[in-house]
């Protein structure tokens, strides 16, 4: 109910005509196969060494997406990042955490019919392609246009 009235303030300040851009990664087969992959078309994943995957199901429904990231950075990398984000140069390796609620593709193309109505032009690309030529996508992106 919560992302239903986020999403709604969202669509009323899409002019008719106007797009509104949703991106998500693919929970499906992260749920599916445990597992992320480790490049993707967001972010610079040279520096990425693991990703383990955790997942949490609450009465046999996923309800919580855990991703543990650890990343190496050389030396001269470090010396630069320090200078803005203060880490410790002695350790070159970093760890940080995210954790997401899973919107598997089908309940969420629901949720935004739900939201937006008939009203809308719905389209979906696997990592900004067409849906399809991807067989595993790290990101869905829903462009919607609001056609009234």
């Amino acid at each position: 109910l919560k992302q239903k009235q986020a999403l709604q303030n969202f669509w009323n300040m899409v002019r008719p005509g106007g797009i509104l851009l949703i991106d998500h990664r693919n929970y499906d087969d992260i749920i599916k196969t445990g597992a992320v992959p480790a490049k993707n078309v967001y972010y610079n994943s040279d520096h990425i060494t693991d990703i383990k995957c955790s997942n949490l199901y609450v009465n046999g429904k996923p309800t919580l997406v855990t991703l543990d990231y650890v990343m190496e950075i050389s030396p001269g990398e470090q010396e630069q990042s320090d200078k803005i984000a203060k880490l410790d140069l002695t350790n070159m390796t970093h760890h940080f955490r995210l954790s997401y609620y899973p919107h598997m593709l089908e309940e969420f193309g629901t949720l935004l019919k739900d939201v937006f109505g008939e009203h809308m032009k719905h389209d979906i690309y696997g990592d900004f392609q067409p849906l399809g030529q991807q067989t595993h996508p790290a990101y869905y992106i829903h462009v919607i246009q609001k056609t009234q």
